[in-house]
């Protein structure tokens, strides 16, 4: 059986393929498209998924999309209804949306496939999160928690999922409906401390950890803990009315004050310590710090329901607040559940792998994964990138970058072939620990977010200097924004907080934020965010074999098999897909080297 699963129309468009219950291929359509978080129709990640498994589009049996449409629409009338006149901004967005897009899609989808409409089935967007959550987990029952802005009418569900109830896998609970919303709200603090909504959250994550939650007690009285419940939001904060503007109120001006500009940039630097704060700019930070704490009191309250409502030791989650890596590690260390298990792209690009793995096991055709790869999307074509190198004259790269790139001429561009994975392995750390700024692009793409060593940039994680110039001169970055870090298992024993005893499965996706042992810290200092935690990537070899033997190999030179892996993109741009936008990257940067498959480009320049 071919099941094409697909989300789109709102952000993080995608598509996944699943022949006979085995995930296939999966992809979000910005790696294509290069339009960062793309919500158009994901036409391009469908025909890679149908390329990947060597079939005809004719060929798929059903398709399942992330959310149903109809029940979204009912839920925009019904809020703009109650909220007319001012919400006719939105009603008018809303009917634009559903007339051009919405409706029809059943319809757009069946004469792009070419399947009868009648095979297209509707998933509810939080049952996608939680099938992609529990059907992909390794565990046999768990208790289920869904956390994102809103879906048709949820904003957060418990369930439960036990795999031996096959097409009845999981169970509903308890679901708090929108307005009430974690994601909406923290989407609305982001929006206020400057930064883009549905995509700045991680900066007021990140921002966060240079305040003091100063403001904890009136963000409690947004957000409000129900004892033998869940939570409410209290609405009077908030205008969900609004379309181009923030959705806030008045009053909550008048409590936590004038909203930040975007275009003024934060003094804060996890690489160095500043000492001239600005008051308005600390009190940006401690208000990040606020709605931080509070999300990680309100999930830990909702998890401690699940575990009520369940009796499970193991919790699966998913969704956007999902990749919130500092409250997944105050989640872990509360000890609710034994074992806590995140897929790598829990937020809506996940959303077309959930809803195929929800229609796989209704039709009976799911048989759970024992591990899930991570590395799911396009392989390289390296000969496109020897075609482009034939034509690129580098004297004309500074054409195109942001940066003040000086002409380069073609002798100061050095291309060598590796012999075997050896020489690629021992050159590439020796590279790595000669202070060098390393492009590395090695089989299929990453499924989610997160670079996890298929497209990443990586360096010596204990040089601060040149952290500062991985940022400014190639990845464009705010300075407070940490790094993340990539180690084997046997390293991550010595240097990180971790309860050992047991899978590391938040760490395998960097979704949590690790304590850094103070022996190790200047080991790690480059990777390490102002709290002395470090986003981790533990590399398990049967995982990412060739990763996790740069890492091993690098750390028999340093001494800690630990790397600096950041995604390869610049600031604004999707991770990079092909060997092709690999180079472009490469020569809009300063980037030092670029490795491709066994194919090394270097910047030589003379003494």
């Amino acid at each position: 059986m071919k099941i094409l699963g697909l989300a789109s129309n709102y952000h993080d468009s995608s598509a996944t393929l699943i022949i006979n219950g085995e995930v296939i291929a999966s992809a979000a359509e910005e790696r294509f498209t290069r339009e960062k978080h793309d919500p158009s129709f994901p036409n391009f990640a469908i025909n890679f998924c149908l390329e990947k498994a060597g079939i005809d589009k004719s060929e798929i049996d059903f398709i399942a999309y992330h959310e149903d449409p109809i029940s979204k629409f009912s839920r925009n009338l019904s809020s703009t209804m109650l909220n007319w006149p001012k919400s006719r901004s939105i009603f008018i967005h809303a009917m634009k949306e559903m007339i051009t897009s919405g409706f029809w899609i059943r319809h757009e989808i069946a004469k792009k496939i070419d399947i009868h409409p009648k095979k297209i089935s509707y998933i509810p967007h939080h049952m996608s999160h939680a099938a992609h959550t529990f059907l992909t987990s390794p565990f046999e029952k768990a208790a289920v928690l869904t956390l994102d802005a809103v879906g048709e009418w949820a904003s957060t569900g418990i369930f439960f999922g036990d795999k031996s109830k096959r097409e009845n896998a999981i169970a509903t609970l308890e679901i708090v409906p929108f307005p009430s919303s974690l994601g909406l709200v923290y989407s609305a603090f982001t929006g206020f401390l400057g930064f883009k909504v549905n995509s700045g959250e991680s900066s007021t994550m990140a921002l966060a950890a240079f305040g003091k939650p100063k403001y904890e007690s009136l963000v409690r009285e947004v957000i409000k803990i129900i004892p033998e419940g869940t939570f409410s939001i209290d609405l009077s904060y908030f205008d969900f009315s609004k379309v181009d503007d923030l959705p806030l109120t008045e009053k909550f001006f008048q409590i936590f004050g004038e909203a930040r500009s975007y275009k003024s940039k934060f003094p804060f630097s996890c690489l160095e310590k500043t000492d001239i704060i600005s008051q308005s700019d600390q009190k940006y930070a401690d208000i990040a710090a606020s709605i931080q704490v509070v999300l990680e009191e309100t999930i830990l309250h909702l998890a401690t329901r699940a575990k009520q409502l369940t009796g499970s030791s193991n919790l699966c989650i998913a969704g956007g607040v999902a990749l919130n890596c500092v409250a997944n590690t105050k989640l872990l260390e509360s000890g609710i559940f034994e074992n806590i298990y995140c897929p790598p792209d829990p937020g809506d690009g996940g959303g077309a792998m959930g809803a195929a793995l929800y229609l796989s096991m209704k039709k009976g055709d799911f048989t759970a994964p024992k591990k899930l790869s991570a590395y799911l999307g396009e392989e390289q074509r390296i000969d496109q990138l020897e075609s482009m190198l034939q034509h690129l004259d580098p004297a004309d790269w500074h054409r195109y970058s942001r940066l003040a790139i000086k002409p380069m001429k073609k002798e100061n561009l050095k291309v060598y072939r590796f012999k075997n994975e050896d020489e690629l392995i021992k050159k590439t750390s020796e590279l790595i620990f000669a202070k060098k700024i390393v492009g590395w692009v090695q089989g299929r793409f990453e499924n989610g977010p997160r670079a996890l060593g298929a497209r990443s940039i990586l360096i010596d994680p204990s040089d601060v200097l040149l952290a500062k110039r991985l940022s400014t001169q190639v990845k464009l970055r705010a300075p407070f924004r940490p790094y993340a870090c990539s180690l084997t298992e046997e390293a991550a024993k010595q240097c990180l907080i971790y309860p050992f005893d047991r899978e590391p499965l938040l760490a395998k996706w960097m979704l949590c934020a690790l304590p850094v042992e103070k022996s190790a810290q200047s080991q790690l200092m480059a990777a390490m965010h102002v709290d002395n935690t470090t986003r981790a990537q533990i590399v398990q070899k049967e995982d990412n074999p060739l990763f996790h033997k740069l890492i091993t190999e690098f750390g028999k030179q340093k001494g800690l098999a630990a790397i600096l892996n950041t995604s390869f993109n610049e600031s604004g741009f999707p991770i990079v897909n092909t060997p092709t936008e690999a180079l472009i990257a490469f020569s809009r940067t300063f980037m030092d080297v670029l490795i491709v498959e066994d194919l090394l480009i270097e910047r030589v320049f003379d003494a």
